[in-house]
């Protein structure tokens, strides 16, 4: 009892002669980063000479452990949020519950079992049922008034001017590069790059300036109880220190304020660059196996985009991100053709992308030999490659080998390196080439 009566005074007295602020009231900062936070600085205006401070408001996933007040220090802090309906769903486990029916006013009364978030277990008339979350029997929970996320401080010194600024790491944000990437003809492409921004949180955050930080750095353990209260030394203040970069990471600034509304995404441009040099290539790989290979394997091309980041049209980093790639067919429509998941590139460097297969572009494999003697295996093969294009083409073949192997013979040049052999094959218009090539592997 004394311990609940001492926990309710100290409520009372963050509480008492505090000033209220409203998170919509304040003018904000977002860095968002790509794993589920954002690191927010919001500027708030209060009476000077204040000393005890309540915000409402602010998103749930608010980290109590990361709030800082710039030029001020806390002596006491304490976070309540609401309830979910999960939370609130969790807490009646083994008490009676009534299930209602949302499409009629059928209704089920009995005793909820469990919850895992997405099923509850029920039982009902001597029977255990599940039943989703999301589904038609919704539970009838007790009433329940929720009041928005409070955070009180109290400070160590009074406020010596009307703004300052409040700053904190929040869970429900994120942002993610996406590229689209139109090619013209075989020999050059259109590079857009966008950033989709993301706020799942229930909090609006109106006119804000935005920045995206590219990377994952490692980021802290929520920690979310229903209220959070903790007494914080006094202690003098670290000189400040101006941070005008991010230690390996890539910091985009957006030039214009954004509205962040409450559970919204959207898309906003980060650059683009026209005509960048490119070149479509086609390859085909079979794997090399010891053993008997009867009948006819086939495989067709897979397309492969290559282009650089000229650094003379691109200065900005490409954070890692889908790319879709269009093309417009004979009649001047644009067509999706593919996608891939980029990884992170600089400025000067060269991108592949495989983007699936070609449908006109094939090989046909034939095993014409096989010896065996002991662990040596003797295997020879032939390739017809067959171009069904109005254009010839040229074919990376690649075959890999998974044990010790020797090149015997081959009717074409042949490039070895390491576990792999390749030939570039040119296949006519409308025509077929053959390759043929014997191994030696050793198991």
């Amino acid at each position: 009892m004394r311990r609940t009566v001492l926990a309710t005074a100290v409520t009372l007295s963050l509480a008492a002669h505090a000033d209220s602020l409203q998170q919509s009231d304040a003018s904000h900062t977002l860095t968002l980063y790509q794993s589920d936070m954002a690191m927010v600085s919001s500027t708030f205006t209060a009476p000077a000479a204040t000393q005890r401070l309540n915000f409402n408001g602010l998103p749930r996933g608010l980290l109590p452990q990361s709030v800082q007040l710039t030029g001020n220090t806390l002596t006491q802090q304490r976070w309540t949020v609401d309830q979910s309906f999960e939370q609130r769903l969790q807490a009646m486990i083994g008490e009676d519950l009534t299930l209602e029916h949302i499409d009629s006013a059928q209704t089920r009364s009995g005793r909820l079992l469990g919850f895992n978030g997405a099923l509850f277990e029920f039982e009902y008339q001597g029977s255990v049922m599940r039943y989703p979350v999301q589904g038609k029997w919704q539970p009838r929970l007790p009433s329940y008034e929720p009041s928005q996320t409070e955070l009180s401080l109290q400070l160590g010194l009074p406020l010596s001017q009307p703004d300052f600024e409040l700053s904190y790491l929040s869970r429900g944000f994120s942002w993610a590069a996406e590229y689209q990437i139109e090619l013209q003809g075989e020999d050059s492409v259109d590079l857009r790059a966008r950033a989709a921004l993301f706020n799942r949180s229930e909090a609006d955050f109106s006119a804000t300036t935005l920045n995206l930080l590219a990377g994952n750095p490692r980021t802290p353990q929520q920690i979310q109880p229903m209220m959070e209260m903790r007494a914080l030394a006094a202690a003098p203040m670290a000189d400040a220190v101006a941070v005008t970069q991010v230690q390996g990471y890539q910091l985009f600034r957006l030039p214009q304020r954004y509205e962040l509304s409450a559970g919204s995404s959207q898309r906003v441009p980060l650059f683009e660059a026209a005509g960048l040099s490119a070149s479509v290539n086609y390859r085909i790989n079979h794997n090399a196996y010891q053993g008997r290979r009867p009948g006819i394997e086939q495989l067709y091309a897979q397309q492969q985009l290559s282009f650089e980041l000229d650094e003379t049209r691109i200065d900005k980093p490409l954070p890692s991100g889908e790319v879709q790639l269009f093309k417009r067919d004979t009649n001047n429509q644009l067509q999706f053709v593919g996608s891939q998941q980029l990884g992170q590139y600089s400025p000067g460097q060269s991108i592949d992308l495989n983007y699936g297969e070609v449908f006109d572009l094939r090989a046909q494999r034939r095993q014409t030999d096989y010896q065996r003697n002991g662990n040596t295996y003797l295997q020879g093969y032939e390739i017809k490659l067959i171009n069904g294009a109005n254009k010839a083409r040229v074919v990376e073949y690649q075959v890999d080998v998974n044990e010790q192997w020797t090149l015997v013979d081959s009717s074409q040049l042949a490039t070895a390196d390491g576990m792999q052999v390749r030939w570039l094959v040119e296949v006519p218009a409308k025509g077929e080439t053959t390759l043929s090539y014997t191994l030696r592997l050793v198991r």
